[in-house]
């Protein structure tokens, strides 16, 4: 492990401004104050900044108290696991240093949590009360997976591969996550994995299955992992079988939504994603039928037809989609073999690295957060599915550089990198156990992207304590909901890492050129993002160029104006600011006209009288695997909460209960996801408006003149195209 100072990352320019801006980094680049936890707190959140924090970051200042809570939980996470090694005593300065420290950051996520959830409003959950009887403040216990069932049964399987649990399969209501079997402490393991159980192109290597099946030419790991699913899954004798065995039949993401509910959000950028990923997926299922044919004439003894059908196709492809996980795996010394050789056992690197943030949206880890979608070409008679298109990863260590916030926003669910700075490589894998904790934006776990390089297992480290009993939460990192929608199925209401992408567009005229070098200057795209909060000074400085006349852009390019400090001239901020206003102002109006939200605004005034609207949305926000709203409201029966969806639909409820992972048939949950995914965005873009109007005020208010102007109709505004699936 390195030491302390070592973790921080002042390559950075702008995180290196920061440290300096804090008074932590010496003038010879030495980092300060890293004897104190302050300053150790404030020198691990410039480090942990993502590129989505870094980029709606307005003043260093911000810096010296919790900015938010998932980099706050990367921080402590990351102190945690330094302050515990030999390295991280040693830079302490001495053993009993390290120790007062580590005491100290111990007792500091002892109360983190409260803090946080009741200091930042933003991404305070809700307060409604309690629905399954339980007290309020008090969060349900989980009840274990009955014996015999096929979740204890993989159970018994982990604890015989050599999984080490402190947590197990239960139930919260009908809701399936895990609970702890004994009070987590900071610091201490929750879930330790042995790598041989891991589920990736290492270990898939040695199956015959999968020596059969790269034996197949071009064929891409992406296709490899999505067609050994296919298969394995029904071989009895598999090792892990008992594993396929405890997960549901049927996932409901958004690439299996129905064309009529994906209708229903015409117009969005969850629309756009959700036709450009269905038509992908499909055609990459056309490509693929060849060699499925191929498949079943060698090995008819063996295969069956109906393993090969769409249906099972899209179950295997939705598996990696939402229970992959990016690892990072240590890099083996020189003159070694690989994993395939001398008995797969090829000794790895003694020591390994701080993961690093991606390029795009780095939230500390191993999100936000590039969704390190491996490229798959086609191989074998099919395109490669981007199974290595894996959502959940983990947070922990540093952000990456960059500053497209559309697309950091829509990047990789953790923001971690497919490189090591250590020479390791990061993997597409399946976690078995690790796959059934549940997702919140406020979790236990965030820093576990990192096979360990002495121990050979993937470990699942607490950063804050979880009574025994309650449900343990992961962080798949800072993703919006439209990448939750999509790719996983459901959202969180009060999303604190939702955003509203868009991307502006620098007008054809004469000051083209100028308005791009001017852009390029400053270190400005015109990909944007707005949040539920205020305005990027990114943004601001972007439309300001691309307003600019010929004699402002000259002194933007004489550095006399600073566009990202403040306004150029009156003038120009008004067309700027104008500008962004009408653009927001059409993009919300269609959006409100959405069915979903104009049936809801129309029930809205029957609720004021009848309460059932309000009591369903109570009973379905109780299943968006929010860890602070279950402490408020406990979870409902996916029943009751079916039937609630139906009744805030206007619709009566026609199918049986929920799946183990909160769906129905009916797909009625699915469409309360889609409405809160709405409302989430028309919730940005009222703020967003406010922002302007008080960017107005303020300048009427220091006296700055406002001269009439048209707003240039040449800019234009849109929703960014989400990421292509291709």
């Amino acid at each position: 492990m390195q030491g302390v100072a070592d973790l921080f990352d002042v390559s950075d320019s702008r995180k290196r401004a920061l440290l300096q801006a804090l008074g932590l980094l010496h003038s010879s680049g030495r980092l300060e104050a890293l004897k104190t936890l302050d300053g150790l707190l404030q020198s691990a959140r410039v480090h942990c900044l993502s590129t989505i924090e870094l980029y709606f970051l307005h003043d260093a200042a911000q810096l010296k108290q919790p900015l938010n809570l998932r980099n706050e939980a990367a921080v402590v996470s990351l102190l945690l696991a330094a302050l515990a090694e030999p390295a991280g005593q040693a830079a302490a300065g001495s053993a009993g240093d390290a120790s007062s420290l580590l005491q100290q950051l111990s007792q500091y996520s002892e109360t983190l949590w409260p803090e946080l959830a009741s200091g930042d409003v933003a991404l305070s959950g809700s307060t409604s009360g309690s629905s399954d009887g339980s007290a309020q403040g008090h969060p349900p216990r989980g009840v274990p997976a009955p014996a015999g069932s096929a979740a204890a049964d993989f159970e018994a399987w982990a604890r015989e591969k050599g999984v080490q649990a402190g947590i197990t399969i239960a139930s919260f209501g009908a809701l399936r996550g895990c609970a702890a079997t004994r009070d987590i402490r900071p610091g201490e393991t929750a879930l330790s994995i042995p790598e041989s159980v891991l589920i990736y192109e290492d270990t898939v290597r040695q199956t015959d299955l999968g020596r059969m099946l790269m034996a197949i030419p071009n064929l891409t790991i992406d296709n490899l992992l999505i067609i050994f699913t296919m298969i394995d899954r029904h071989d009895e004798d598999s090792q892990w079988a008992r594993y396929w065995r405890s997960l549901p039949d049927k996932y409901y993401t958004g690439l299996s939504f129905q064309e009529e509910l994906v209708q229903q959000l015409a117009g969005t950028a969850a629309h756009l994603e959700l036709t450009r990923a269905q038509a992908h997926l499909r055609q990459q299922y056309a490509d693929t039928r060849p060699l499925f044919d191929m498949l079943l004439q060698a090995y008819p003894q063996f295969l069956r037809p109906e393993w090969f059908d769409y249906e099972s196709y899209l179950w295997a492809a939705e598996l990696w989609y939402s229970y992959a996980f990016e690892i990072e795996f240590p890099k083996a010394p020189a003159g070694h073999g690989s994993s395939q050789e001398a008995d797969g056992e090829a000794a790895m690197a003694e020591e390994g690295t701080a993961e690093r943030g991606a390029s795009r949206g780095g939230s500390s880890s191993g999100k936000p957060a590039a969704h390190k979608s491996r490229s798959a070409a086609g191989g074998g008679g099919g395109g490669g599915v981007k199974a290595a298109k894996a959502r959940r990863r983990q947070g922990g260590s540093s952000g990456g550089g960059g500053n497209s916030a559309g697309g950091a926003a829509q990047s990789s669910a953790d923001g971690s990198s497919a490189s090591s700075s250590g020479g390791g490589s990061s993997k597409p894998v399946m976690v078995p156990f690790a796959c059934h904790i549940n997702h919140s934006p406020w979790p236990h776990c965030v820093r576990y992207g990192r096979v360990n390089p002495r121990t050979r297992t993937l470990d699942y480290p607490a950063f804050r304590p979880c009574p025994e009993g309650q449900q343990v939460f992961i962080s798949y990192g800072p993703v919006p909901n439209l990448k939750l929608l999509c790719y996983y199925g459901f959202v969180v209401a009060g999303n604190p890492h939702d955003v509203v992408p868009l991307q502006l567009e620098i007008p054809d005229g004469p000051l083209r050129q100028q308005q791009e070098a001017a852009l390029v200057a400053l270190g400005i795209t015109v990909e944007h993002s707005l949040q539920d909060g205020p305005l990027s000074m990114q943004l601001l400085a972007c439309l300001r160029v691309i307003v600019a006349t010929a004699p402002e852009l000259q002194l933007i390019k004489k550095k006399k104006v600073r566009p990202l400090a403040g306004p150029i001239n009156a003038e120009n901020e008004e067309q700027a600011v104008g500008t962004l206003r009408a653009a927001l102002e059409g993009m919300l109006r269609p959006l409100e006209a959405l069915p979903l939200l104009a049936q809801q605004a129309r029930q809205g005034h029957a609720a004021a009288e009848v309460t059932t609207e309000g009591a369903a949305e109570q009973q379905l926000h109780a299943l968006h695997l929010d860890h602070h709203q279950q402490q408020q409201t406990g979870v409902l029966r996916q029943e009751e909460a079916a039937a609630a969806a139906g009744r805030a639909d206007g619709q009566p409820a026609t199918g049986g209960a929920c799946n183990e992972n909160g769906f129905d048939a009916d797909w009625r949950m699915s469409r309360h996801f889609c409405r809160v995914y709405l409302e989430g965005q028309r919730t940005i873009l009222r703020r967003s408006l406010q922002e302007c109007d008080a960017l107005v005020s303020a300048a009427a208010a220091a006296a700055v003149s406002t001269p009439s102007g048209a707003v240039p109709s040449s800019l234009c505004l849109r929703l960014s195209r989400c990421n292509r699936i291709s």
